[in-house]
């Protein structure tokens, strides 16, 4: 499993299951406006978010954004990291 490393200047850092070290990038906030997407992914991100607040509504607005801009950043490497995920894999038929 992953092992967090800690906040930095320019990111999050992380060991992978290697054992190599991982950034996870800052934001690139512009005025406040987080990532910068095309039309389309920017109606899916409030799709996203809207779902993931009405249901989990106990988790910061912050967090869930979070995971929501890894994700459309990074989608192969959510998807593989949710399959490693005994308990989330369950959900499905093998």
């Amino acid at each position: 499993m992953s092992e967090l490393g800690g906040l930095t200047d320019k990111g999050l850092t992380y060991t992978n299951d290697n054992g190599d070290e991982q950034l996870i990038p800052r934001c690139n906030y512009s005025n406040e406006e987080g990532y910068k997407y095309d039309m389309e992914t920017t109606a899916r991100k409030e799709q996203l978010m809207a779902a993931c607040i009405q249901k989990y509504p106990k988790i910061e607005k912050g967090s869930i954004e979070l995971l929501i801009d890894h994700w459309l950043n990074y989608p192969e490497k959510m998807m593989d990291e949710m399959k490693t995920d005994t308990e989330y894999m369950k959900k499905f038929k093998k």
